[in-house]
């Protein structure tokens, strides 16, 4: 009841904030002495409405103290749903904390953990008070014995874990937790990113149902790899550091030999100590020539030096090329920023289908969350949608393989195919024992990046929220090439409606075309630049909006850390101080600030 409560105060204060622009919009330049009522002050009204759009609630609350009537009644109501609703939660995060520290102290009368689940359990107890400690209340707890000695246990075995090449274990049993309850201490961050690292190379290098080794590295050459570094000198948004790239790409050829050293049954490549000795003793000439160098190193020079390692392969690793390069350039494009990265040929389709939203499949999305592969949701009028699968569904089995031992990626590239061919799968419904098989026909789907608050009974989305006062929801969940022409059906089925206000959701939205972006702004506001984009050489990309603006109805955009790149253009365009066009409603976004490029390498 209280979560019930919670949103419904929320709600609240969204519809205020919608108010506060049909408001707003009609004031004149007396609005300071104008009376809209017997003692309420239009012009008082409006700047607490502007101080509650930017979160100041107490000042808020100062200025609607000396002003009364409707509106200033309607205000003070939503003030008290925000100051009831801040209480609750200190009141909630207070409770909580009370309730964790109770099962962590029962947990301390077990005595020090010994084995691997204990020292999860007890890493996930320190996790849950951290949570919902005070600054202090998390200084006392780091320097308890009890936290000091789950430290040093977890410490000890991932130590053990390494020493057999078992890299997830060593991150999960230690460093996992370790990055989240010290996330200033910069030596564990380094370790755990060096342990994923490996893991990745690891998996990298393992067959699996669907794909073997080789076959992931298909099509990689050298000649791709040279062609990208020579489109960053001159496309990237800043100077290359290319002796950092050089020292970069021989740690990873470094991890790479240990990897081997590890390999196991399911492992396409096996090398000798030997040939990782020689390997390594190479790699180290290398790496001493580069830090002798005075004037640095140039693109001319990196280049060589990726030749040359891939060179002195024949006379030591003896493995494939193309596992050198792939792992070389992940490792160097990782200096520049976490979003270029080179896709290779095994990796298009998939890469296409993620910018699209379009692929031929049965129209499911699935999870494995709780071990099992299972049903999250159906996309209406898809062949999942009509066959017979239902949410929570467990599938079993593709194809009469089992799906137990099988990653997500490696489910879906099953079951997705060519339109018009079949796929079988084994599903155990929601808690039953008894399998059963469905066979489905692939189709082409269009995952819609428009959705609404609800679906209806034929399964279309619901867009009025509030059909009494006119408000409209809207959520956004990426930008396609075709999200702007379903954006505006959308509203068209509202104004139809008697649409008077829209919310505009783009919580989780991790972005999309740039142009689609600002298309979707473009219908908001009338004219002037939207974004604009300056690269390293060359002249400044700019958008502007062209008297598009069509709709015009008051605005509110939800965003929330998740809510990143042409979501932050989005809701950045739209509330900016040239438009002032709508308020944004949420937590800081996700702070991305740059724009990619899809360069072509042939």
């Amino acid at each position: 009841m209280k979560s019930q409560k919670n949103k419904v105060i929320i709600a609240s204060f969204i519809y205020c904030l919608l108010l506060s622009f049909v408001f707003t919009g009609v004031a004149t330049a007396q609005v300071s002495t104008t009376q809209t009522g017997a003692g309420e002050n239009v012009g008082v009204i409006k700047l607490a409405i502007d101080k509650i759009n930017k979160g100041d609630f107490a000042a808020a609350s100062d200025l609607i103290s000396t002003t009364h009537g409707k509106k200033a009644n309607e205000l003070r109501s939503v003030l008290e749903d925000i100051e009831k609703l801040a209480q609750e939660r200190k009141s909630a995060k207070k409770e909580k904390y009370s309730e964790k520290l109770k099962e962590y102290e029962e947990l301390k009368q077990k005595g020090e953990p010994k084995d691997p689940n204990d020292i999860d359990e007890a890493f996930a107890a320190i996790v849950s008070v951290r949570e919902y400690a005070t600054k202090e209340q998390k200084e006392a707890l780091l320097n308890e014995d009890f936290v000091k000695a789950t430290v040093q246990r977890s410490l000890e075995l991932s130590i053990e874990h390494e020493q057999k090449g078992e890299w997830i274990k060593a991150y999960t049993s230690s460093y996992f937790w370790l990055s989240v309850i010290y996330k200033e201490n910069k030596q564990y961050k380094s370790h755990s990113d060096g342990l994923t690292e490996k893991a990745i190379i690891k998996s990298s290098l393992q067959d699996t149902p669907c794909e073997t080794a080789i076959e992931r590295h298909e099509g990689i050459l050298p000649s791709m790899f040279i062609r990208t570094i020579k489109a960053l000198d001159f496309g990237y948004v800043s100077v290359v550091d290319y002796s950092e790239m050089a020292i970069k790409a021989i740690q990873r050829c470094e991890q790479l030999g240990e990897v081997l050293l590890f390999s196991d049954e399911k492992m396409a490549y096996k090398v000798s100590q030997e040939q990782v000795f020689a390997w390594n003793a190479r790699l180290r000439k290398i790496k001493e020539r580069i830090g002798t160098s005075v004037t640095g190193i140039s693109n001319k020079d990196f280049i060589g030096i990726f030749e040359e390692i891939l060179n002195i392969l024949p006379d030591t690793l003896k493995i494939s090329k193309e596992v050198v390069i792939s792992q070389i350039a992940g490792a160097c494009l990782k200096t520049l920023d976490p979003y270029t990265n080179l896709v290779w040929p095994w990796d298009v389709k998939e890469f296409q289908k993620n910018m699209t939203q379009k692929f031929s499949g049965i129209g499911i999305e699935i999870s494995k969350a709780s071990g099992d592969l299972t049903v999250n949701s159906l996309l209406p009028d898809t062949p999942a949608y009509n066959s017979g699968l239902d949410a929570e569904d467990v599938i079993v089995a593709v194809e009469g393989e089992a799906t137990k031992d099988m990653s997500i990626h490696c489910a879906v590239s099953k079951i997705t195919g060519p339109s018009g061919t079949d796929v079988t799968l084994t599903i155990r419904s929601k808690d039953q024992e008894q399998t059963k098989e469905i066979t489905i026909t692939r189709a082409t789907i269009d995952v819609p990046t428009i959705r609404g608050w609800q679906r209806s009974s034929n399964g279309k989305w619901k867009y009025m929220l509030d059909a009494e006062s006119g408000i409209g929801y809207l959520r956004i969940t990426g930008f396609t090439d075709n999200t702007a022409r379903l954006m505006k059906e959308a509203v068209v089925s509202l104004e139809r409606q008697g649409l008077s206000g829209l919310i505009v959701d783009l919580r989780n939205n991790p972005g999309g075309y740039l142009q689609t972006a600002a298309d979707i702004v473009d219908m908001f506001v009338d004219e002037g630049t939207i974004v604009s984009t300056r690269p390293r050489w060359g002249f400044r990309d700019v958008h502007k909006a062209h008297n598009k603006a069509t709709l015009k109805m008051p605005l509110a955009v939800l965003i929330n850390g998740s809510s990143a790149s042409a979501s932050e253009i989005v809701s950045g365009a739209l509330q900016d101080e040239v438009y002032k066009r709508a308020t944004i409603v949420g937590t800081r976004s996700y702070g991305k600030g740059s724009v990619q490029q899809i360069i072509p390498v042939p």
